[in-house]
């Protein structure tokens, strides 16, 4: 009889978190990687077991400690979907961590104090608990298997999952394979957004056109944040599901970056024998970035940022970083000073770092396709009008420091540019030079619906021929019209759209 009770304690113990990582992998089917499965799965098994032991231990008998443990388990897992259901509600005050954090420690301790002092042998309440864990556990193992047998999974990437565009497109031997050097410059707006914002006038159009580039008047991004942006800048074509004013979350940014992990522009580089070099900030299929990757682990916070740590460590984890210290203030001050000095190291590197692959590609003589992402006029904005940094400046939006941001900018476009076209002296070269999406405009603001994709756009050919890029110019057409001059794949310009997105 105890044996059996052990056995029933710990399917319960180990069953709980096996249904949690279930539901999370069926909510998010296609987009948690398996080996962040198992991670999940560990860490949940050792949480369940660390509390089965300690509730054993305070309560005796496996029949009070399975109730015990239980309710832990569901204040561990289920902590964020509480929170969210407060959230903008009646209770929404009650969902502040001031009083929700100190509700939830009192009702624990309220039931460790309950189930000690109840009488009854709890078999019902025991059975009830068994019963729901197995049944849980098979309605999201059977959710598993119809999502895997309908090929759920291919909802993960709204661009051209199936590559449908470039499935016929070979490219002929004969034709001239120019190396590609695509670099894009993160929220840098374009000519009407700094316009009608800042009053500025960019002076880096001029720059380029002296340098032989073709600078567009008017340029759109197909999306306003980035990722969507540069999945259907690469597929060559815009999204599905995906209208103007769709509501976008973190999990879309997860299905965005698992999108550009194969695009229809790298995979068809490589079947025409270029080399490619990653210094983006995600990572391509058989090209891990070179720089620095954002958005590391999202799936695993997609799941994880449900359980009570995990929502605790971000919305406020960083109350705690120097929880310790004598002077908080001080400290989190030195924090941030140091925070804005690596971060102004890691642009400055980065397009210093660039010049010598572009060098490196060129002395390989192979046609190559060089990737560039670069955050400097992406906040935080921590350059002040003379070039200095601010180290007192903060990760928010502060846009009297937009424009000193994009001086910033330009100034070390400028010299790369320059380094890439003597790099390339002589050889078919061609460079394009965008912004991803204009400045993060408040929702509030009109300029949001005029601007929110205002982009800068250039490109460089060596031959200075640029036939299909006119104005206005959508991001969207860049390498549909840039294949068609050079490769001859006939491709149709698309229709200039835009698309603001609302993120929730």
């Amino acid at each position: 009889m105890k044996v059996s009770k052990r056995l029933w304690y710990y399917i319960v113990v180990i069953g709980f978190p096996l249904f949690f990582v279930l539901h999370g992998v069926n909510e998010q089917f296609g987009l948690i990687r398996a080996q962040i499965i198992a991670r999940l799965l560990l860490i949940y098994f050792s949480v369940a077991i660390i509390v089965a032991i300690t509730a054993k231990l305070i309560m005796k008998s496996y029949e009070r400690a399975t109730l015990l443990t239980f309710f832990i388990l569901c204040a561990y897992f289920f902590f964020g979907a509480v929170k969210d259901l407060l959230k903008n509600s009646f209770f929404d005050s009650v969902g502040s961590y001031k009083y929700f954090l100190t509700g939830t420690i009192i009702l624990i301790l309220l039931v460790v104090f309950l189930v000690k002092k109840i009488k009854s042998p709890l078999t019902r309440a025991n059975r009830f608990i068994r019963l729901l864990i197995v049944l849980c556990i098979g309605l999201e193992a059977g959710l598993l298997f119809y999502n895997v047998l309908t090929k759920k999974y291919l909802q993960k990437d709204p661009g051209d999952i199936h590559h449908e565009l470039i499935k016929n497109i070979n490219v002929p031997d004969t034709v001239q394979k120019p190396t590609i050097v695509w670099i894009v410059m993160d929220e840098y707006s374009g000519n009407t957004g700094l316009l009608k914002k800042w009053n500025f006038v960019n002076p880096f159009g001029a720059t380029l056109r002296k340098k032989g580039f073709f600078v567009a008047d008017t340029a759109w991004s197909p999306y306003n944040y980035t990722h969507y942006s540069l999945v259907s800048t690469l597929d060559m074509s815009y999204l599905r599901g995906l209208e103007n004013h769709s509501v976008i979350g973190y999990r879309d940014i997860v299905r965005g970056n698992r999108s550009l992990e194969e695009t229809n522009v790298v995979k068809l580089l490589e079947s025409a024998g270029y080399d490619i070099y990653n210094y983006t900030i995600y990572n391509i299929k058989n090209h891990p970035t070179a720089a620095h990757e954002y958005f590391v682990n999202a799936d695993f916070k997609l799941v994880d940022n449900q359980t009570l740590p995990g929502r605790i460590k971000q919305d406020i984890g960083w109350n705690f970083r120097n929880f310790f210290s004598r002077n908080r203030k001080a400290a989190d001050s030195a924090d941030l000073a140091k925070s804005i000095l690596a971060e102004a190291k890691y642009r400055r590197d980065l397009v210093d770092e660039s010049a010598g692959v572009v060098a490196l590609a060129a002395q390989k003589g192979k046609p190559a396709f060089l990737m560039f992402h670069y955050m400097i006029t992406h906040e935080p904005f921590i350059y002040r009008p003379d070039g200095s940094l601010d180290l007192s400046s903060g990760f928010g939006m502060y846009p009297d420091r937009y424009v000193p941001s994009i001086e910033r900018a330009n100034e070390a476009l400028s010299g790369l540019i320059d380094s890439i076209q003597a790099a390339y002296k002589g050889k078919n070269l061609v460079i394009i030079l965008q912004g991803d999406h204009g400045y993060k405009f408040d929702e509030s603001d009109p300029l949001f619906e005029q601007e929110g994709c205002s982009i800068f756009y250039a490109v460089y050919c060596s031959d200075l021929q640029y036939p299909d890029w006119k104005n206005p110019f959508n991001a969207a057409n860049g390498f549909r019209v840039l294949f068609n001059k050079y490769f001859q794949t006939n491709l149709p310009v698309l229709e200039n759209r835009s698309f603001n997105l609302f993120y929730r």
